[in-house]
């Protein structure tokens, strides 16, 4: 609330002494009288008022700042309204104004610290959205890094092993076959159209549960997954043997022989997208017709033949080159994780650190700001009880012009009421002399009447 004084209502856009002007002129006017009107009401009033107010700012201990406090927080003037003018004065007069727990310094104080409070609350509401986030990300890398090295463990301890026919599958693909059982999928079309499979394990023997729902008996089926590169080989052997009487030797027939390769190449790709189409379609009307006897010739005649001893020996050099690359790929990975894992320490480092400063900061704040918030409330009830000391001098102001306002108030009634006789003492006169000369004038009109007559 601000110590600026305010004008009374009735001196807003006037001169200073423009009232005692007017009551000069009242007073000139012959206004002023002896008789003075009691003002015995108002001033009891206006001191009960001032004795209650001096009551509560005055604590019972001076030195307890709490009760001063208190005191001051439930003082009850509601300044507005003494300040609105002359209506409320009156009111005031009358005793008919109630003074209810007015809250002006108390409401200003109230809507700070709600402010206050709503800003560190917002504040640390952020700041512990960042922890949590930096939680979740620093949880998310530990459960990645968990992964990989649970990958890298299964990756070096599961290795494919390709002797002869003896084949097995890894943990990871026996998981996804027995999660096809579950599912109750067709696992034949699902195994010829998984790329994982067809990239991984085209050319090798794997032994696969029943899972063909139909089968009357329960037995391990020895199964071969489909080797598209013997069929692709016998596509491309069919193809260029039909293909090759189209492209005459030597050089300057290139162009043609490139062309003739491309279409053969296209050629190939579009049988072997036919042929991964038709197979499965194939073994699933034999499996829902129940001829499980077509369906087995399907299954093995999607089979590879018999490997040569070149083939053989083509076979184990490219499954060691891939071991090496897995080794490699392993030692690379837990490099790699090392790595990881040394940034990730680096960082929860500087996450405590950065959590640790924030927390200091937040203190010191929090601490800055309480005593702030004191140091104004001090000001502020010393600003509010000198308002309030101001206040009370302008309400006995106004009480004592209050009074000089009812005695003038009171002239100006005497005033009009002895002017109201005297306009009906000279309404009563002018009737008089109305009727007189009514009468003399209707005298005259009879005499007139009788000398005309005479006449």
């Amino acid at each position: 609330m601000s110590s600026v004084s305010r004008e009374h209502p009735d001196q807003q856009g006037t001169e200073p002494h423009s009232r005692s002007k007017c009551l000069s002129l009242a007073t000139a006017n012959g206004c002023q009288s002896s008789q003075k009107m009691s003002a015995c009401r108002s001033r009891e009033v206006g001191q009960c008022i001032i004795q209650k107010m001096r009551q509560a700012r005055t604590p019972t201990r001076l030195n307890d700042k709490q009760n001063d406090t208190y005191q001051k927080t439930n003082l009850t003037l509601d300044v507005e309204n003494v300040i609105e003018g002359g209506g409320h004065l009156m009111a005031i007069a009358d005793c008919r104004i109630t003074y209810r727990p007015a809250v002006c310094h108390t409401r200003i104080w109230t809507l700070f610290q709600d402010e206050t409070i709503s800003m560190y609350r917002a504040r640390i509401s952020r700041l512990e959205a960042e922890v949590n986030h930096y939680r979740a990300k620093l949880r998310q890398t530990t459960n990645e890094v968990a992964r990989l090295r649970t990958l890298l463990t299964n990756t070096t301890a599961s290795g494919v092993h390709e002797v002869g026919t003896e084949t097995t599958l890894t943990e990871n693909y026996v998981a996804i076959l027995k999660r096809l059982q579950t599912t109750g999928s067709s696992p034949v079309k699902v195994l010829l159209t998984v790329k994982r499979f067809q990239r991984n394990f085209h050319k090798q023997r794997v032994i696969l549960p029943c899972l063909i729902a139909g089968l009357a008996y329960s037995q391990v089926v020895e199964l071969r997954v489909i080797n598209c590169g013997t069929v692709i080989e016998e596509m491309q052997k069919a193809l260029t043997t039909t293909a090759r009487p189209r492209s005459p030797p030597g050089r300057e027939y290139n162009t043609a022989r490139r062309s003739v390769r491309r279409q053969v190449k296209r050629s190939i790709c579009t049988d072997r997208e036919v042929w991964w189409v038709q197979k499965p379609e194939k073994m699933e009307e034999a499996r829902n017709s129940g001829n499980i006897s077509k369906l087995f010739r399907l299954i093995r005649a999607t089979g590879p033949k018999m490997l040569l001893l070149r083939q053989r020996s083509t076979l184990l050099l490219n499954h060691n080159r891939e071991l090496v690359d897995q080794v490699s790929s392993s030692v690379k990975l837990m490099g790699i994780f090392k790595e990881e894992k040394q940034l990730l320490s680096e960082h929860a480092a500087r996450l405590e650190k950065g959590l640790a400063t924030l927390r200091g900061q937040l203190s010191k704040t929090i601490e800055d700001k309480t005593q702030e918030c004191n140091d104004q409330m001090a000001h502020l009830a010393v600003s509010s009880a000198n308002e309030l000391d101001q206040l009370q001098s302008r309400l006995l102001q106004s009480e004592t012009e209050l009074v000089s306002a009812k005695t003038q108030l009171g002239h100006l009634e005497n005033r009009v009421q002895e002017m109201e006789r005297q306009l009906v003492k000279t309404k009563q006169e002018a009737q008089d002399v109305h009727d007189e000369s009514q009468r003399k004038l209707e005298e005259a009109s009879v005499s007139v009447t009788k000398a005309n007559s005479q006449r």
